[in-house]
């Protein structure tokens, strides 16, 4: 049935368009890796979309001019949303990002103009200029490992940087597990938190680490325990 409707690449993973643009619903087989460039551009009747577990990457204009759309499902496979994948999507009000994507392209979603709120996953890395211009959003909490922060979002919109870096000792498993907590509910009432725990990358240095977060932040939060003062006096440890 899906080869009546979809066009593949030779090994079948690729999905390269569909052959009728006036497609109103479609689902992605399973097969699938990558959406293709253009491959749903135009297809202004599609309203209802199932993406399959396997994509791992929606490429350049996939989507494009699918005004149709009211929301779309983004599973916990996608690696990459390509640029302009979703542009001109007029009617979409909703968007649910998982926590696989690392990348979002350049003009992703410009001109979704219902789009008013947008949550962006701690996994994302990288958002390439004007990926959400056009679109009304008013709060955006951006997480501490998007790399770059300029012309995301038009000057009209109001982004929320409030980031806070927590330093502590690791007393002890209970400690730090209760620290985590802390950061945890922190994050639910809307703060973005630098925490070793959650961005430190395998490889990485601790104390450049830290230097980076209290640059970056805010605000500094110390949890303060005698083990920490200890340290702190005798300049030991990170």
């Amino acid at each position: 049935m899906t080869d009546d409707i979809f066009l593949f690449d030779e090994s079948g993973t690729i999905l390269k368009g569909v052959k009728n643009k006036s497609i109103k619903s479609a689902t992605i087989p399973e097969r699938v890796i990558i959406i293709d460039n253009f491959a749903f551009s135009g297809c202004t009747s599609l309203t209802s979309l199932t993406i399959g577990n396997n994509v791992k990457e929606f490429g350049k204009t996939a989507f494009y001019d699918c005004s149709g759309l009211t929301s779309v499902k983004i599973p916990n496979c996608v690696k990459k949303i390509g640029d302009g994948a979703f542009k001109g999507c007029l009617g979409l009000t909703s968007i649910n990002i998982s926590d696989s994507v690392t990348s979002i392209g350049s003009l992703a979603f410009e001109g979704c103009s219902k789009l008013t709120s947008i949550e962006i996953p701690d996994s994302v890395t990288n958002i390439g200029w004007g990926a959400f211009w056009g679109c009304p959003v008013k709060n955006v909490y951006l997480p501490y490992s998007i790399n770059n922060r300029d012309n995301i979002f038009e000057d009209s919109i109001v982004i929320m940087k409030v980031r806070v870096a927590i330093s502590y000792s690791w007393d002890s498993e209970e400690h730090k597990n209760w620290v985590k907590k802390l950061a945890d509910d922190l994050e639910s009432k809307g703060i973005n938190v630098i925490l070793d725990q959650k961005h430190l990358r395998l490889g990485d240095q601790l104390t450049s680490f830290m230097q980076k977060s209290i640059l970056d932040a805010e605000r500094v939060l110390c949890i303060m325990t005698p083990n920490y003062k200890k340290k702190t006096d005798n300049e030991e440890g990170g």
